[in-house]
């Protein structure tokens, strides 16, 4: 049972059929090397001189200029006998030399777990546990340039580690996590490359550099105005082309359509399935953002179903905040988190909790232009009263005073021929007979002059009133038309919208009608619920979980002792 040994540098090597003396080797420092079947002994007078007591004990001694033994194919943790060594003159050391003193080297500069930080890449859950790469950039290189570290967080740790940290760890084992994570340093010889055991997650460290880098995220866009920008641009009043980014099949996209469809949304809805978790998400949410632009959509929607805060950290992305703040097309996000407001809602056109809460500000929209142009029809419809009524007004006051014109005129003529009258008669008195004749001359004059003038008068005094009755009654007649225009498309328009929204009555009444349960349960027949869902068949049946059936007067819990399938 003979062992052997021999100096590599500061390293003492000890090979041979070493089990019996395992305690003595460890008590001078040693390490056994699985993969090579031999010690690994840091160099010291003391532990020189115990190993080769050792040695010569049992029958061996020191190996002069041989190779190390070679490395196995595969780590084992039993020792296995070796043949006697065979002396070979070197130039230098082995693979196997070099390796297994690298080893040594890690070892003894970490004996201790230590807590590093690095981004989580290329992770793969398997039965035996959990491997990942832990990731850093290199110094005065790009973002895609990384240093990376094969990573191992085994089963038996990662059950642990889960009840630790209260079903978070999911959430933080993500690919492009940044973790603070406490590892045991190892080396893998037959690769030559560090491995890390993962001991423990600081779970603290990855929530505040997410949230760190929020806010100086914010911080920036604010800087620069690009968190108003978005929310500034002037929507459409009727949003008849609707662009919409959601994941294929979610129940977003189903609960977004399903609430435009209830209501009768009169537009088109461009859907351009989008990942909304994982790396894929920011290059297809900005290639879809650019896709709704060019086919000129009045709102983009983004929305998803919720998630944790670790699931929603795509949406806090640069590259997503940019574009959506420079997205000339108004942009609702309906991302679905209660609690923290992401960067892209952040700085979006307008935030709703819900993509059905988003489906209804749509809607609401064209409910809001109904209502202006309803109120604009008002308005036409009484600024053309009030115009008829004030073009009758002032057809009123011309005709008075063409009438108290022609009044005065008579009136002043009466008094003239009065006068020259009286003048006559007392002329005729004092003249001789033959002012008579002058004076029966001048009176035809004068009649033939008088009639003459108010032959003139009365027909300036008819084209007058010709002219404005003419001039009224065509203003009339146009005002007449025009209300009659607005009367025939106010009737229509009111009397389309009043069939349509009796049409919608008769149909929601019909729908609420035909799922009314009362008749059946009259007739005995039941409705059975199973953690929320409705019972078709008994595969659909949990038989841990109870059961509730509805009757006429309330609800009952069954449990189920024994279920029977039909033969067929």
């Amino acid at each position: 049972m003979a062992i052997y040994y021999r100096q590599i540098d500061d390293i003492i090597i000890v090979s041979g059929k070493t089990y019996p003396y395992k305690d003595i080797i460890k008590s001078c420092g040693g390490r056994f090397q699985g993969a090579d079947k031999v010690w690994a002994i840091p160099i010291s007078d003391t532990s020189l001189e115990e190993i080769k007591k050792l040695c010569k004990r049992v029958g061996g001694g020191p190996l002069k200029e041989t190779t190390a033994p070679k490395p196995s194919s595969r780590a084992v943790a039993t020792e296995a006998p070796i043949s006697e060594p065979v002396e070979q003159v070197v130039d230098g050391i082995s693979i196997s030399e070099l390796m297994t003193k690298v080893s040594l080297h890690i070892q003894q500069s970490f004996p201790r777990a230590v807590w590093i930080v690095g981004e989580i890449q290329s992770l793969s859950r398997r039965h035996t546990g959990t491997y990942l790469q832990l990731a850093d950039i290199k110094e005065g290189h790009s973002k895609s340039a990384t240093m990376t570290a094969n990573s191992t967080l085994w089963r038996s740790t990662m059950e642990a580690l889960q009840g630790k940290l209260k079903g978070s760890l999911d959430e933080l084992l993500q690919e492009g996590m940044k973790i603070r994570a406490l590892v045991q340093v190892g080396f893998y010889k037959d690769r030559g490359s560090v491995s890390l055991n993962i001991l423990d997650i600081d779970p603290s460290f990855t929530k505040g550099a997410l949230a760190l880098a929020r806010e100086q995220l914010l911080k920036e866009l604010r800087a620069k105005g690009l968190d108003r920008k978005n929310k500034v641009l002037r929507p459409a009043i009727m949003p008849f082309k609707i662009g919409l980014l959601s994941a294929k099949g979610s129940r977003a996209e189903s609960d977004f359509l399903d609430q435009l469809k209830l209501y009768a949304y009169p537009g088109e809805v461009i859907f351009i399935p989008t990942q909304m978790q994982g790396e894929k998400t920011i290059k297809d949410v900005l290639a879809g953002i650019k896709s709704l632009e060019e086919q000129g959509c009045d709102y983009v929607v983004i929305t998803r179903g919720g998630g944790s805060q670790a699931d929603l950290r795509w949406f806090d992305d640069r590259e997503i905040a940019l574009a959506i703040a420079n997205c000339p097309i108004p942009v609702l996000t309906a991302i679905g988190h209660h609690d923290d407001v992401c960067v892209a809602e952040d700085v979006s056109f307008r935030r709703e909790k819900t993509p059905t809460a988003a489906a209804d500000y749509i809607l609401s929209c064209f409910a809001a232009a109904k209502e202006r142009l309803e109120n604009a029809s008002q308005q036409v419809y009484k600024l053309a009263s009030q115009r008829l009524q004030y073009q009758s007004e002032i057809q009123i006051q011309q005709s008075e005073k063409l009438k108290s014109y022609s009044s005065q005129f008579l009136s002043q003529m009466s008094e003239h021929l009065s006068f020259l009258s009286g003048q006559i008669q007392s002329q005729h008195h004092r003249s001789t007979s033959n002012i008579e004749g002058q004076l029966q001359s001048f009176r035809q004059a004068l009649n033939l002059w008088s009639q003459k003038h108010l032959n003139r008068h009365e027909q300036f005094l008819s084209q007058v009133q010709f002219k404005i009755s003419e001039t009224f009654q065509g203003q009339v007649n146009g005002l007449e038309r025009t209300l009659n225009g607005f009367a025939h498309e106010i009737k229509l328009g009111s009397q389309g919208y009043l069939a349509r929204q009796e049409q919608q009555l008769n149909t929601i009444y019909t729908a609420v009608v035909s799922k009314d349960p009362s008749p059946w349960l009259k007739q005995g027949w039941t409705q059975l619920v199973q953690n929320q869902k409705k019972l078709l068949s008994v595969k659909d049946i949990d038989p841990n979980e109870p059961i509730q059936a509805r009757l006429l007067d309330g609800k009952i819990q069954l449990k189920i002792t024994e279920d029977k399938k039909d033969p067929s």
